[in-house]
Parts: structure tokens; sequence; C-alpha cells
């Protein structure tokens, strides 16, 4: 199941490169404008406060309303084989609901990252204690990713439910760990060079650059290969009597 994962994601990816790059080019230039205003507010007078902390909010807000959009876009196309059209935006009720499923799952990290937070501090007396907050944010990425086939059905307007989802990840649950594990942290190797050469170099050009465009196209690979390798799992563990 790993290399299916992993190589039958790329192959996928390839194979409706095209369907794909019409759903997600919009809410991809969307983001990108997104990001441009955050970093203008950035050089505003209210850098600091209530209003600046609240403009983060809804800002934070609308990244996963675009990432989200892009997601069901591309589990569509995939599953539904549908043909969105470029530069047409829609977000109704399944969006919606996707959103606010993203939302929850995010809350899921509050008692963790509270307890990885607390324990970071223990770094500085052994190296070894370290192994704490990691454990509690490899135990929650991994309890996360076994309830992630719901988006799935969110995407497709079926009911999915957390049971179902934790049993349908059940005899593949490392592989799918392992799988976008490697994904992501090769996207994120890819940035983090990009801004270290930018580092190295200099300038405000490139930590522009960075910003604005690398970040955005990172996260929006990172949403695309996500989807993609739920979609597979979803039609390796779930077999529908009737076409979804």
């Amino acid at each position: 199941m790993f290399e299916k994962f992993t190589l039958g994601s790329l192959y996928i990816m390839n194979q409706y490169r095209s369907a794909i790059l019409k759903g997600i080019v919009f809410p991809f230039i969307l983001y990108v404008l997104l990001q441009l205003a955050r970093y203008e507010s950035a050089y505003t007078e209210f850098t600091h406060g209530s209003a600046f902390s609240l403009l983060h909010i809804v800002l934070f807000v609308i990244d996963m309303a675009i990432l989200s959009i892009i997601s069901i876009n591309t589990t569509r196309i995939i599953l539904l084989n549908e043909r969105p059209e470029a530069f047409k935006l829609r977000f109704n009720r399944r969006e919606t609901k996707y959103l606010l499923y993203s939302i929850g799952f995010l809350a899921l990290w509050i008692v963790p990252g509270m307890f990885i937070g607390a324990s970071l501090t223990l770094i500085t007396y052994s190296v070894f204690m370290g192994l704490i907050p990691l454990t509690f944010f490899l135990a929650t990425l991994f309890f996360t990713l076994r309830l992630s086939l719901v988006f799935v059905g969110v995407a497709l307007d079926k009911k999915i439910s957390m049971r179902e989802s934790l049993s349908m990840t059940k005899r593949c649950q490392w592989s799918l760990f392992f799988s976008l594990s490697l994904l992501i942290g090769l996207l994120f190797m890819f940035e983090y060079c990009f801004e270290l050469v930018s580092s190295t170099i200099g300038g405000q050009t490139f930590s522009l650059i960075t910003f604005i465009l690398i970040t955005p196209l990172v996260d929006t690979f990172i949403y695309v290969f996500s989807a993609i390798i739920l979609t597979i799992l979803y039609s390796n563990a779930y077999q529908p009597t009737s076409s979804p």
C-alpha cells in the first residue's frame, strides 16, 4: 500500500493533471492574493492589538476555505470524473461543511498542542526528554489521519462516520502515515531549501517570493497530494453498493 499511496498518487496526479489544474488555478490565485494582503498588513499601523489579531483570524479562515475548495475539487475530479471550469469558484453547503470539519480537526490539536508546548521545556534538561512532545505530536497526527476519510465523504456528499473511517484505515494505517509524511516532508524540504537560498542571497525580493508564491505553492501541493492519497485509500477500503 505504501507504493500505491506514493507512486500511485504521482501517477494519478499526472493522469488528471489538466482537470486538477483547472480546479485549483483560481483558488491558488486567490491564495496568492491573500498572502499579498497578509504581507502588506504587516506594514500597516495596526500591527498590534485586537484588530490585527482579528484580521489574522479572518485571513486564516479564508486560507482554510480556499484549501478546502482545492481538496474537494481534487477529490471529485478523481472519484466522480468531474471536469471543473477554470476561474469558476463555488462555495456552498458542501464547502462550508468541509471547512467546519477542517476547523474541528484543528481543534482536536488544542489539548495535545498544550501538552507539546508544556513539555518542550523538558528538552533543556535532556535530549531524551524531547521524545515526550514528539510522542504527543505523532500520536495526535496518527489519530487524525485515521479519521481523515470523513473528508472524502464530505467531498462526495456521502456520509462517512468517524467510526467507519477508523475501520477503513485500520489495515493500511502505517502506509497512510508514512506516505503522507514522506510527501509532505519532501515539499516542506523544498520550501526550506528555497528559504535558505533566499536568506543566503539576501534581499527583500526573495523573501517576498517565498512568502507570497512558494508557501502557497507548497500548501496547495500538500492538499492536492493528501486528497489524492485519500481517494486511493477510499477506493481500496470502501466498496460501495452503487457508484458514489
